[in-house]
């Protein structure tokens, strides 16, 4: 049993948005708390409420010019802020700032206070750039609490990205430095933003062999991804000997989510988590920070995703089926099918074109990004 596990969240966060009609919907962390609350495994108790980051934790990444136009909500076209994606709006920099916030508080609790594990279910902003707002995210908080961690503790730093997008602004951000390895597994870029990702991106100078890129292709299912965390990551973790695993958890790979071309399924998901919590016990002594991420079906699948993580790391085991009353109450407002259990099982079970081909390629990919990174490090030392 864990010591001490906390999930990071404040009604700030609600206030990340860019609009009622855009996929990126914060009410899926209200919906994911209090799906959490009613299966039981999560209360009051359990929650944190973070402060903002100051001016000088945002300049850890971002340059001043850049914090200075989202605070005053400049809609500028160089810095990404006027796009259809990443619109401004006067409340996005105290609530992205909040998660910053959020996202260092926890690696603190975790470096400082020997908590064991804990959950930013508002962060995972990892598209940002420096100076760029992109892919719905305008400030980059695992970059920052990664350079946090850096400046306070000086630890090796593990970064597993679990997002169906390639984790773009986090490898971009330590693509030079071998202290942080970057692990991302996503569906390929040749269809979905940010189009980059390749098992070619693979670190610069000092780094060269520190970006690790797992691309799947379309409509790959569980087998291949859990494939991907036992045979490359499992693998590298274990060569890398990092003290923290930061873990960005977004979970827009299920078959339902309408913005990617993944075919996961909530019993993938179990497996995954179980995963990534047994890789922060075997390889960092448990010290594990996740946080939220992509995911834009926040009535069928966010809760039921981060419910499931917030109950494997906490230890706390749920009931599969979703009370009827709390189904009920979803249906009548959101007008959505609501799933009565966590679990999928067979009931997104589709007949895939290629199936066959589409998982050996993804084993080939695999094995070809093993034995390329392993040479890498062999040939560095």
């Amino acid at each position: 049993m864990s010591k001490k596990v906390s999930l990071i969240y404040t009604p700030a966060y609600l206030k990340y948005g860019f609009g009622e009609d855009h996929p990126f919907n914060s009410r899926r962390l209200e919906l994911t708390l209090e799906l959490s609350g009613t299966l039981g495994i999560l209360s009051e108790k359990d929650i944190l409420e973070p402060k903002m980051a100051t001016e000088k934790d945002l300049q850890l990444f971002h340059s001043p010019e850049y914090i200075q136009a989202v605070s005053r909500c400049i809609r500028d076209n160089k810095y990404g802020l006027a796009s259809e994606d990443n619109t401004i709006t006067p409340e996005i920099h105290r609530a992205a700032s909040f998660i910053v916030g959020g996202t260092i508080m926890a690696a603190d609790l975790l470096l400082s206070e020997n908590y064991d594990h804990v959950f930013n279910i508002g962060g995972g902003l990892h598209h940002a750039q420096r100076e760029l707002s992109s892919g719905f995210c305008v400030y980059n908080d695992l970059v920052i609490a990664i350079k946090y961690i850096q400046e306070n503790y000086n630890l090796r730093i593990a970064y597993l990205d679990l997002d169906a997008h390639h984790g773009d602004g986090v490898q971009n951000a330590f693509y030079n430095d071998p202290q942080v390895l970057t692990i991302s597994i996503h569906e390929t870029g040749r269809y979905l933003f940010p189009g980059t990702g390749t098992i070619f991106e693979r670190g610069k100078n000092a780094g060269y062999g520190y970006a690790v890129n797992i691309p799947l292709e379309a409509f790959s299912e569980n087998d291949s991804y859990l494939h991907v965390l036992d045979n490359v990551v499992y693998p590298l973790l274990k060569e890398f000997k990092p003290d923290i695993l930061i873990a960005q958890c977004g979970c827009d790979g299920h078959i339902l989510d309408p913005l990617t071309h993944l075919t996961l399924t909530m019993d993938g998901f179990l497996e995954i988590y179980k995963r990534v919590h047994s890789f922060a016990h075997e390889f960092t002594q448990g010290k594990l920070l996740c946080t939220g991420g992509g995911g834009y079906n926040p009535w069928q699948v966010v809760p039921r995703a981060w419910t499931a993580l917030w109950s494997e790391i906490s230890e706390r085991p749920f009931t599969p089926e979703i009370p009827a009353s709390l189904v009920n109450k979803w249906i009548s407002i959101s007008g959505e099918q609501i799933p009565a259990r966590i679990t999928d099982g067979d009931s997104f079970c589709i007949a895939i074109p290629r199936k066959k081909e589409i998982r050996e390629k993804n084993f080939m990919t695999a094995a070809k990004v093993l034995n390329c990174i392993l040479f890498d490090w062999k040939k560095g030392i």
